[in-house]
């Protein structure tokens, strides 16, 4: 074996493992391990599961260190390993550098005479794609999963590679009756790489993020990814991150061992920052999301990992963020755990104290995804760039599989291969039926469109021009499903509750004057916009479970928000959103702002002081509160008492659970509010001058 490798062991740690005598091509290998880059983990498993019995491995993941010239290597694991071995699965099949392994793996062992070549199956393979190696012995993985089926998938690994070199495997008789397995899960291996699909003992992905069964590519990101987080130590995943002033201060190194992604909005941070974490999963104990936009939310987050892992103190979120920072810097419960931070473009800040925590870990990893590129003072970074076009054209066609690739192509080019963009070209056009020259058409004329109006940047105008056509179609014939778009529009990216939506039918009536719809339908018609409320349709449906659903059902299928199936939530993404204020008539922007605040201080307690059976609620809602208190993102000013109430009391609900920074900026923003709008002499703006004094001496 070569002499340095890159080869994890755990929990994980980075220094060098020293193997035999040198790195000389003249090595010999027990087994030589080939797979293609998605299938890594299983090939990290059962290489660990062969060296963990003695054998020598020769496995890219691990022995393509600086300075090795991996094809030469490769030759020679081809001519000296005593068995090849390839984690075969579709992937694997048909990508181009696992077929040209595989050849050469089939060149090396063509009749099967020496038992050389053994493909290990992961996943179902059609055997058409594999030619006579479809009649050879296998070992066969497919249908194990997670601990349970660890110890089995182990016996089978070692057994059918024993049975290889023997060349005939006969087990000492009598042989008993079978008995019937009845389920229950394997014990824990200790040690090395976990069986791939094992659950970490703390799974902190939010529900309404499942992981992705339309990703596609970024095969050598996710690669680079880990190979960086392996061979440099701890490191977490942080995309956008808070930026108030940190709760814990630590000796910050230069951050050569974090990461960071960043790139522009719709490129898909978030989603490799979800499918690292389903795909590495088992090689950590915890698995914690934080989101990150709001240091308020952020902080939440952080003391809900504490209360996960049984330190610091309840309603104190200061000391529950400096118990749960220290308790991953020492790896006190956990040794090997993964942080992700997401959906902030703040400035480059500590984290809270996590990027020294993860420098100083054994087993910490910190990956941070921003909009921001000047993380690299800080960490490592990686810039994410659009979909290669192949890559963009195969998301596009796992939406249309009968699409033409001529067609697609030109269509991906229009989009500028924009993730986000493309995601909802396909979802749109496979649920309306449109052509694909038609949509192009359209989407080429709306950029222009917006690109006219000063929009700087090409890919935002790329996505604003794929929303607006979306919305235009749907305007003229589903005016409660717009004015559901108008809503959320004006709430945070973060998950929106749906059961909100029913309390509209109960709110006094907003009216405005009646108005011509900017909504127009196919012919250019423009639309009558009802009763002049800027919510009677949905209102008119929302306490309909039926009619309601079907309005969720259309924002779903258009493309332009996610809903997770049981997750009770819709989640839109905010350059979605963006686009979605932008197309509300500017004389109406004040309304609908208006009629959210009085929804959500419908769906909101203002008994908190003392009652914590109100905060899951409030820490359910308090990003959309934020987002609809920020009067510059909302583009409207605040003017109504339910903002007043709603920055006061979400200040309240900030000093009752510690995090008192938060709370003295939102009462001091409540209070600016109320004078505005009631005057200095009113009631509610004298509670608000008491509250802040409360804040201030709670402060010290």
């Amino acid at each position: 074996m070569v002499a340095d490798r890159r080869r994890p062991e755990a929990p994980w740690d980075t220094a060098a493992v020293p193997d035999g005598d040198g790195a000389s091509t003249d090595t010999a290998w027990d087994v030589f391990v080939s797979y293609t880059q998605t299938d890594q983990p299983w090939a990290e498993w059962v290489a660990d599961v062969l060296e963990s019995d003695g054998f020598q491995v020769l496995i890219q993941a691990w022995d393509f260190v600086p300075g090795v010239n991996w094809p030469a290597l490769v030759q020679a694991g081809l001519v000296r390993s005593s068995r090849l071995l390839a984690v075969v699965s579709p992937a694997y099949l048909t990508s181009i550098g696992g077929s040209a392994e595989w050849q050469a793996l089939w060149a090396a062992d063509p009749a099967g005479q020496s038992r050389r070549l053994i493909p290990v199956r992961i996943a179902p393979c059609d055997p058409a794609a594999l030619g006579l190696v479809g009649a050879r012995g296998w070992i066969d993985l497919t249908g194990l999963s997670g601990p349970a089926d660890d110890a089995t998938a182990r016996a089978r690994v070692l057994d059918g590679v024993r049975a290889a070199q023997a060349g005939r495997v006969r087990p000492d008789g009598p042989f008993p009756l079978p008995v019937r397995d009845t389920g229950g899960d394997a014990p824990a291996v200790p040690g090395g790489v976990r069986y791939p699909g094992w659950s970490p003992a703390v799974w902190g992905l939010p529900q309404e993020l499942p992981r992705n069964r339309r990703f596609t590519g970024r095969d050598a990101e996710l690669t680079q990814l880990r190979d960086r987080l392996t061979r440099s130590g701890p490191a977490t995943i942080v995309a956008e991150p808070p930026t108030s002033t940190d709760a814990v201060a630590g000796a910050l190194s230069p951050g050569r061992r974090a990461q960071t992604v960043h790139g522009w909005g719709g490129v898909g941070k978030t989603e490799l920052a979800v499918e690292y974490a389903y795909r590495f999963r088992s090689a950590y104990d915890v698995v914690w999301w934080i989101r990150g936009e709001r240091p308020e939310v952020a902080a939440a987050d952080l003391a809900d990992l504490a209360t996960r892992l049984g330190v610091g103190v309840v309603g104190d979120a200061d000391e529950a963020v400096r118990a749960v920072v220290e308790a991953l810097r020492t790896g006190q419960p956990y040794p090997r755990w993964l942080v992700v931070v997401v959906d902030n473009a703040g400035v480059p800040s500590d984290l809270y104290g996590l990027i020294a925590a993860a420098e100083h870990a054994a087993g910490g990893h910190l990956l941070v995804t921003s909009r921001n590129p000047t993380w690299a003072d800080r960490t490592d970074t990686l810039a994410l760039e659009v979909l290669p076009r192949a890559d963009a054209v195969a998301l596009l066609r796992s939406h249309l599989p009968a699409v033409d690739a001529t067609d697609a192509d030109q269509l991906a080019a229009i989009l500028g291969d924009l993730p986000l963009a493309v995601e909802q070209a396909g979802a749109w056009l496979a649920s309306t039926g449109m052509s694909v020259a038609d949509y192009g058409t359209a989407v080429g004329s709306g950029v222009r469109e917006v690109l006219a109006r000063g929009v700087p940047d090409r890919y935002p105008a790329v996505v604003a021009a794929t929303w607006n056509l979306a919305v235009d179609a749907l305007g003229p014939d589903d005016p409660a499903v717009v004015e559901l778009l108008h809503l959320c529009g004006f709430l945070g990216p973060e998950p929106i509750p749906l059961d909100i939506f029913p309390l509209l039918a109960d709110l006094p009536g907003l009216v405005v004057p009646p108005r011509r719809s900017r909504w127009r339908d196919r012919r250019g018609a423009a639309a009558a916009s009802g009763d002049g409320r800027p919510v009677a349709a949905l209102a008119a449906v929302a306490a309909t479970p039926v009619l309601f659903g079907e309005v969720v059902r259309r924002v779903h299928t258009a493309g332009l928000a996610t809903v997770e199936p049981g997750s009770g939530t819709v989640t839109m993404h905010r350059l979605v959103q963006a686009v979605l204020r932008d197309h509300t008539p500017p004389a109406h922007r004040p309304v609908v702002h208006t009629t959210v605040c009085r929804l959500l201080s419908a769906a909101l307690a203002g008994d908190i002081r003392g009652n914590p059976a109100v905060w899951p609620r409030w820490r359910q809602l308090l990003p959309h509160v934020l987002a609809v208190l920020d009067s510059q993102r909302a583009s409207v000013p605040v003017g109504c008492a339910e903002a007043g109430w709603l920055g006061d009391r979400a200040a309240t609900y900030l000093v009752e659970i510690g995090q008192l920074d938060g709370a003295i900026g939102l009462h001091e923003q409540a209070l600016t509010d109320r004078l505005r709008v009631l005057g200095p002499d009113h009631p509610e703006t004298l509670l608000s001058r008491g509250n802040l004094a409360g804040a201030y001496r709670t402060a010290g």
